[in-house]
């Protein structure tokens, strides 16, 4: 499911006159895009992480906000230890430590947004306009330069113009939503 609907994103000026069908895609595409570049998913569900076991009294899960853990398995044995959950940032403190060992951690749980944050929802909405060609100004998004005496121009590479990495305003919207898996 696409971060933000496409009747929100046919409220933009630029994205308007769209085909609904094709704006749904790039919504989609762009979804894509941003969970991959964030690591995690946005969207509100039930989760079941495997994670490798550290041996610390500490794992991060990926799709924060955090609303309940349902089970933590530790080396197939359901752990009877507490937990102190930080539902912002995912990070999960047991009283029992996390076994070292290759994806020995299974937590069910539920996370992410019932409501998509507005930031998230504006970059979802920039990308799909990046992904469409359309942009605020009247540059040709696949133009990487152009040079007016005896005409020259170059497009854009591998993707210049879609990538999150290549966005700094979405960038910027989401930099506070990165996964920050791995503490």
């Amino acid at each position: 499911m696409a971060l933000v609907t496409t009747a929100r994103a046919q409220l933009d000026p630029l994205l308007a006159t769209l085909d609904s069908t094709l704006l749904a895609s790039y919504l989609e595409a762009a979804t894509e895009m941003i969970e991959g570049y964030c690591d995690r998913t946005f969207a509100s569900a039930t989760y079941t992480e495997l994670l490798n076991g550290n041996g610390l009294h500490r794992v991060t899960l990926a799709n924060a906000p955090i609303r309940s853990v349902t089970s933590v398995t530790i080396d197939d044995s359901l752990s009877t230890g507490t937990l102190d959950i930080d539902a912002s940032t995912g990070i999960i403190e047991s009283t029992k430590h996390f076994t070292k060992g290759w994806q020995n951690v299974s937590i069910v749980y539920v996370g992410g947004y019932s409501d998509i944050p507005d930031a998230v929802q504006v970059a979802c909405i920039q990308m799909a306009r990046s992904l469409a060609g359309v942009s605020l100004t009247s540059k040709d998004p696949s133009l990487k330069s152009e040079k007016m005496g005896e005409y020259a121009y170059a497009r854009a590479t591998g993707g210049e113009t879609t990538m999150v990495s290549g966005n700094a305003s979405v960038m910027a919207l989401l930099s506070s939503y990165v996964s920050i898996r791995g503490l």
